[in-house]
């Protein structure tokens, strides 16, 4: 199966009397899945997504705003794009003596995110010529994970179980970056430092996260009693790891590392009402 999605649009139309800043957006989506029925073990399902959204918008309302950082502002500009993917791979299992059904999937899932900005300023004599700003944000997120679930349903005397248990695990990468430069457009010198930033620089260095989970639950029912108690467990294990970047001498937060275990029991009961 394959699948495309794709679409575009401008600023809204409004009855007001304002004007609505131009914009001009453009999407796209791509789905794509196959499955090899006859693979060892069950049916073998691969998929992948890709999607993408760009958008170009003229700040018109900002630009010479009284009272405002943009009052000396002629020219506000920017340059969005979004990109998300996905792609994983999964099996459902046939039943062994370990249990009667299960699932298991692989993925690899990301986004990036680009914002720029274009902004040109006036002269403010005597002391600000004319300027020209660039500013550049980015942000990306990779995540590698597996999953794995399992069912096994068996008696004993007029008792009956239903156990489910599993585990899953995932390693994320997350970094962000800003950029930023300005223009003299008297003499054209550049200069890298804005506002007292001095770019590139990160809010937070690159950053790395591992999760695992396991689970294990026991739905027993007994007998035509109705009544059911539901035991369940789970443990995670949760570590962010800030590592050092070419950034981090300009890194807003300090690196650190911090890990953690948890674990969770959840008993329940219910009776079916007929």
């Amino acid at each position: 199966m394959v699948g495309y999605v794709h679409r575009e649009g401008s600023e809204p139309d409004t009855a007001a009397d304002v004007q609505p800043n131009p914009r001009d957006y453009r999407s796209d989506s791509v789905l794509g899945k196959i499955e090899f029925g006859a693979t060892p073990g069950g049916p073998l399902l691969l998929a992948a997504e890709l999607a993408r959204v760009r958008q170009d918008t003229s700040v018109d309302a900002w630009l010479g705003l009284a009272g405002s950082r943009f009052v000396n502002t002629t020219v506000l500009e920017g340059d969005d794009e979004q990109q998300r993917y996905r792609t994983s791979a999964s099996q459902r299992l046939r039943a062994t003596r370990a249990f009667d059904s299960a699932e298991w999937r692989v993925y690899l899932q990301g986004t990036d995110t680009r914002q720029d900005t274009y902004e040109e300023r006036r002269a403010v004599p005597p002391r600000t010529p004319p300027v020209a700003i660039e500013r550049g944000f980015r942000l990306e997120d990779q995540t590698l994970g597996v999953e794995f679930t399992a069912v096994q349903a068996f008696a004993a005397a007029n008792v009956s179980h239903t156990v489910v248990y599993g585990f899953e695990a995932a390693d994320s990468r997350i970094e962000e970056r800003r950029d930023g430069e300005q223009t003299n457009l008297s003499n054209g010198s550049v200069t890298s430092v804005i506002l007292g930033e001095s770019f590139p620089l990160r809010d937070f260095p690159v950053t790395d996260v591992t999760r695992i989970g396991a689970f294990v639950q026991d739905e027993v029912a007994f007998g035509e009693s109705g009544w059911t108690i539901i035991p369940a467990l789970r443990v995670d294990y949760y570590e962010l790891d800030r590592g050092p970047t070419p950034c981090t001498a300009r890194t807003i937060r300090r690196p650190r590392q911090w890990g953690s275990t948890t674990r969770r029991s959840r008993p329940s009961s219910a009776s079916r009402v007929t």
